[in-house]
């Protein structure tokens, strides 16, 4: 059965002839030879668009509304009204819109262009326009359709005229029953055929078999083939006490299939990986009584597609049709397979809590404008998801940014901002890695972002355990921002590591904890590492409540029961690499980031980690007092991509070491470069850098050298190192005293 979406445009000066359209399609629906093969859905504003005050009407309309290049027959007509111009610039005329109407003839005409749908019937009232009409609304008309005359015509087509309400119902009925015709030549002629050979049916029977069955394979839809990232769209499933047709829930879910695809066609410019969308009528019906017989009914389609037809889904789209009083609701649910491990990370299998409702399906099968706008909020979630994988996270929070605001209640919405506070989070260590360089004065805005992002999740559900979690991990970043410059551990006040546990302790008793959202990983991982920060700040009581947390994330993953806890069972290798290190376990320390760096898929974090481990070698060599060695393995950390704070603090050490092995000059070089970096955001590491280049000046007896140096460091931070003064004064007595007169 096809379900024919049937869209009608015009001013308001044709409702008679609106309503007309509407009972036929009625009609249409009703007809014996009709109603098996065809379902007509009529889009009316009048009958979709709610009153709703606060955006212009076309606003309304366009997010509660199908939109025209969405539907497969757009019908448009023009009398003696043009409409209200709008604000939107056609680019077609290069001149603001006439009116919306006009916005939705030209919205499905260019589709036509590209692709062929939909089709579009245009039409004109005839009648004389009544003694009242505006003058310039009526000259408006005439000029759109000069638009079709002519050698010159920017417009291409014909249109039909009518006079009066009932010739519109015959030529209407005309129009659809030659486009049924159209539709299904192929096949009348074919029925012809048989018919005529009917006599000599029997003789030709085995001859007549080939040629059905080559018909057939001529006809067969194309294989189902693997894109870098695929959506399986499978069937819906009806809720057990709910009375639905099955043919109401195969409408249904082809029409939410096709909002979706086209909403995705819209955006897949933007996409930084081709993405396929299999059809529900190519896969299996995911079934189940509730969510979690779905998802399983889910992951069994994802492993059947693998094992049979070795086909890869990376998110599958189902759900449930249900009623809620006298509607009918459409309640979508998702399943993320396991080819992307980022994916389980950023938010795993969620449901879009607010249902699509449909109205009147038994009569019209017409869908209400909460389907157009679900379907634009999952493909802009999709475009997140696949610039997520693709790790564009700034292209990712702005397609859940648009998620939001189309989202327009505040039921499921807390899921939306939890994943734009991940996308923040994600560029934060992105870009805290050295990925792009130049880009870290950013950070701190990023932490706001994603603050604010899972403050506003709970805001909305406060017992909703992800934004808990993602909270946690903000804070404790924020955290460690304070004592990387310094690299004082102690830093961190209880207070705030207090405040950072309570945060994860709330993820772990909130019920709304999705399982798919590994809570108790991810809070064992936060807790192991404030305890890392206490061991770093002096208290070794706590390093083995450290190591026992890692451990066990790190046997969760191992176990091989989990396989979404693979990027956290890297950090968590990396953070007991980190632990071992500081206890002067350098074999033991290396392993660990060597393991951290060969489970990790993500780039930004195997660099890291890969830097990480130059730091390992560095801090045995030196405690070796080997200090080539040390040095060169400074060299081959500071040639990797390093933010400016990092670099810094890498000079900073390697210079120490330089003074230390007596190599001045090379110090004076390595201060040199750092002082010259980025560092307006860290004053008292950009001073400290300025004086130990004033300490090696001195050293070297480079006194003038020296007093610039120092001047320097107390220009950018007059506070923090006010006792230069007295430095500078003695130096200088120094070079007047060592000054011939």
């Amino acid at each position: 059965m096809r379900n024919v979406k049937v869209f009608v445009s015009s001013p308001g000066d044709l409702r008679p002839e609106r309503q007309v359209i509407a009972e036929v399609l009625r009609e249409f629906n009703e007809r014996p030879t009709i109603r098996d093969r065809y379902k007509f859905s009529h889009y009316l504003y009048e009958d979709h668009a709610p009153a709703q005050a606060g955006e212009g009407p076309q606003d309304v309309v366009n997010t509660q509304m199908l939109e025209p290049h969405e539907a497969d027959l757009v019908i448009c007509m023009y009398w003696s009204r043009y409409g209200t111009p709008l604000e939107a610039i056609n680019p077609d005329t290069g001149q603001p819109y006439g009116s919306g109407t006009e916005w939705e003839f030209y919205d499905a005409y260019r589709a036509y262009q590209r692709r062929k749908r939909p089709t579009i019937l245009l039409y004109r009232k005839s009648t004389p326009p009544p003694l009242t009409a505006d003058p310039a609304q009526i000259a408006r008309v005439i000029a759109f359709f000069e638009r079709f005359n002519g050698p010159q015509a920017t417009l291409k087509g014909l249109y039909r005229t009518f006079d009066t309400p009932e010739r519109m119902r015959k030529v209407i009925n005309d129009d659809i029953e030659a486009l049924i015709a159209t539709w299904e030549r192929p096949a009348y002629r074919l029925r012809q055929r048989i018919t005529a050979a009917l006599p000599l049916l029997l003789a030709m029977l085995i001859g007549l078999l080939v040629v059905v069955g080559a018909l057939l394979a001529a006809v067969s839809e194309e294989p189902l083939v693997n894109a870098p990232f695929n959506i399986a769209f499978a069937g819906f499933t009806s809720a057990p006490d709910a009375d639905i047709p099955a043919s109401d829930v195969d409408v249904l879910t082809e029409a939410f299939h096709t909002n979706f695809a086209t909403r995705l066609d819209e955006i897949r410019v933007d996409l930084p990986l081709v993405v396929s969308v299999w059809p529900p009528d190519r896969l299996d019906v995911v079934t189940g009584a509730s969510a979690d017989q779905r998802a399983a009914s889910a992951a069994a389609l994802v492993t059947r597609l693998r094992d049979r037809d070795n086909l890869r889904a990376d998110i599958v789209v189902y759900g449930v049709v249900e009623m809620r009083g006298d509607q009918v609701a459409v309640v979508p649910e998702f399943y993320i397979a396991e080819n992307w491990p980022e994916l389980h990370e950023v938010f795993g299998r969620f449901q879009l809590t607010t249902a699509l409702y449909a109205t009147n399906i038994d009569r019209t099968r017409a869908l209400s404008g909460d389907l157009s706008n679900r379907s634009q909020i999952l493909a802009s979630i999709t475009q997140g998801v696949v610039q997520m994988v693709a790790h564009q996270y700034d292209d990712a929070y702005r397609a859940y940014d648009a998620a939001l605001r189309a989202h327009r209640q505040d039921t499921g919405k807390e899921l939306l901002y939890v994943l734009r506070g991940n996308a923040a989070i994600s560029n934060y260590n992105r870009i805290a890695a050295g990925e792009p360089p130049g880009e870290s004065r950013r950070l701190p805005a990023l932490l706001d972002q994603a603050e604010a992002d899972f403050e506003a999740a709970i805001q909305i559900n406060d017992e909703y355990a992800r934004a808990y979690a993602g909270l946690g991990s903000t804070k404790y970043l924020r955290a460690l921002e304070t004592v990387v410059v310094t690299q004082t551990w102690g830093d961190v006040s209880e207070t705030t590591l207090a405040d950072i546990e309570a945060t994860y302790n709330l993820a772990l008793t909130a019920n709304d904890r999705p399982a798919s959202a590994d809570i108790e990983a991810k809070v064992t991982f936060g807790r192991a590492q404030l305890a890392t920060l206490r061991v770093l700040a002096g208290d070794p009581a706590v390093y083995d409540q450290a190591m026992r947390g890692f451990d066990d994330v790190i046997a969760s993953y191992a176990a091989g029961a989990n396989p979404r806890l693979k990027e956290l069972a890297a950090e968590a290798h990396a953070r007991r690499g980190l632990l071992l290190a500081h206890q002067l376990d350098y074999d033991a320390a290396r392993d660990a980031y060597q393991q951290a760096i060969s489970l990790t898929e993500l780039i930004e974090r195997r660099r890291l980690f890969e830097r990480r481990l130059q730091e390992v070698i560095i801090a045995e060599h030196t405690a070796a007092r080997d200090y080539e060695a040390a040095n060169d393995a400074y060299i081959r950390l500071l040639t990797t991509s390093l933010i400016p704070i990092d670099e810094a603090i890498a000079r900073f050490n390697q210079g120490k070491l330089l003074r230390e092995a007596g190599q001045l000059e090379d110090a004076v070089e390595t201060y040199t470069l750092a002082v010259a970096l980025d560092l307006d955001n860290y004053p008292a590491l950009w001073a400290q850098l300025h004086v130990e280049l004033g300490d090696s000046y001195y050293d070297l007896g480079r006194l003038a050298d020296s007093i610039t140096a120092y001047e320097r460091a107390l220009e950018i931070d007059p506070t923090g190192q006010a006792h230069l003064q007295r430095l500078i004064d003695e130096t200088a007595a120094e070079l007047d005293a060592a000054t011939p007169t």
